[in-house]
């Protein structure tokens, strides 16, 4: 209908939202529950390293720092992005060797760096059989800890923080109070910290801890418990599947090309607020179509009769 091509471009042009998707402009009208990730999408999703911490027992002089910096420049991820920009700033790494780099998905990246066999993500992915009970990260901190594993061994962690954009609490009020639409935030991040970040922008139901699988099945159980329309957002490559699995997709732009290859919206900016822009935009939208409809009826009910 001229309803939809219009609205297409009313998304593109004046609220920066690219409709890859044609029949997705009337399924975003009708969500119900919409899925959020955090870094990247609720977050700035450019994290700044505020401390690190070496498992003193198992260092042995290794200069962790710089082998986890070293390897983190081959990864797309915010965290290793945050590691790279702390270690640069310190003039680490400069000069290390990097070999068979590779991406565990949800879990962290891995490699050889000088030798060693280095791995850096989740502290289970790294290594937790050998990191004490002490030297867990502060559980009163809002920060994200990444960990690095050097040689099958738990060496140390990065604490890192990433700020909520501007205008997410705002986008979350608007879906829930104005649209009805329950928010989910579901993160791969551990408990303390999707919690902190759920409370300060009013997000009720929260995941913690999920790897794109647990993401994914979260979406799956969602639409198999009822007959509502699923939404999720997202922007990296954890994403992807959950992103594909949803009856309304949105994607940030400046994300993976497989968040936004599997996305029916992609925000251009990146601001969250343009989600509930395009959900009342598509309810605007579905409100012409049946109002030309009643009028099409009505004039035919009228004209045909006199013909």
């Amino acid at each position: 209908p001229t309803a939809i091509q219009v609205s297409t471009g009313v998304a593109a042009e004046q609220l920066g939202v690219v409709v890859r998707e044609v029949a997705s402009l009337e399924r975003a009208g009708q969500l119900q529950t919409l899925v959020l990730d955090k870094t990247g999408t609720l977050t700035r999703g450019e994290p700044s390293v505020v401390s690190t911490h070496a498992v003193d027992s198992n260092t042995d002089g290794v200069d962790w720092v710089s082998l986890a910096g070293a390897l983190s420049r081959f990864s797309s991820h915010p965290f290793d992005k945050g590691i790279v920009e702390y270690c640069e700033g310190r003039q680490r790494n400069a000069t290390l060797q990097v070999s068979h780099f590779d991406v565990v998905v949800g879990q962290g990246i891995t490699g050889t760096v000088d030798s060693h066999s280095v791995r850096v993500g989740k502290r289970s992915f790294v290594d937790d059989s050998s990191i004490e009970q002490g030297d867990n990260p502060d559980q009163s901190k809002a920060s994200s800890s990444v960990w690095v594993g050097v040689d099958g061994v738990a060496v140390g962690r990065f604490e890192l923080i990433d700020d909520i954009k501007p205008g997410v609490a705002d986008a979350i009020r608007r879906l829930q109070s104005e649209f009805g639409i329950h928010c989910v935030l579901a993160s791969g991040d551990r408990p303390d910290v999707v919690r902190r970040v759920a409370e300060s922008v009013s997000i009720g139901e929260w995941h913690a801890q999920q790897s794109p699988s647990d993401k994914l099945a979260l979406v799956q159980k969602l639409k198999s418990d009822s007959t509502t329309t699923i939404g999720f957002v997202g922007d990296g490559v954890n994403d992807a599947p959950s992103i594909a699995a949803a009856d309304v997709s949105f994607a940030m732009a400046a994300g993976t090309d497989a968040a936004v290859d599997s996305a029916d919206f992609v925000l251009l900016d990146g601001d969250v607020r343009k989600v509930a822009a395009t959900v009342a935009l598509s309810r605007r939208t579905l409100r012409v179509i049946k109002q030309n409809l009643g009028a099409a009826f009505a004039y035919n009910s009228v004209s045909i009769p006199l013909a």
